[in-house]
């Protein structure tokens, strides 16, 4: 479902690591691992990425990080970044939203 909103999003696919117009990934659920091909939970970069990590540990601070058995909040006292932490806004959250619900409702 995610390939499908990025899709209808403008997503259009290119080198692996290079640049895209959005990127949606699934950082975890609830307190489950997975290591399956093409998805693993939780998301086997979700600490090393700034950007990911802040919004979700002010989202969700409480949540704990299965392969720690930490919450967000007592990893976000230990962790350091090796790249600057950003903060990067949404391209467009209402564009996002709209295209979740028109995949739902394709379901």
């Amino acid at each position: 479902m995610l390939k499908r909103v990025e899709t209808s999003l403008g997503r259009v696919d290119g080198d692996h690591w290079g640049p895209r117009l959005i990127d949606l990934d699934i950082l975890g659920y609830a307190s489950r691992t997975l290591h399956v091909p093409h998805l693993m939970l939780p998301h086997p970069f979700f600490l090393e990425r700034s950007f990911a990590f802040y919004p979700a540990a002010e989202a969700w601070p409480e949540w704990v990080y299965p392969l720690e058995g930490k919450s967000l909040r007592e990893l976000s006292r230990t962790l350091t970044f090796s790249t600057a932490s950003i903060r990067l806004e949404s391209p467009s959250p209402k564009a996002l939203m709209e295209a979740l619900e028109e995949q739902k409702s394709k379901v």
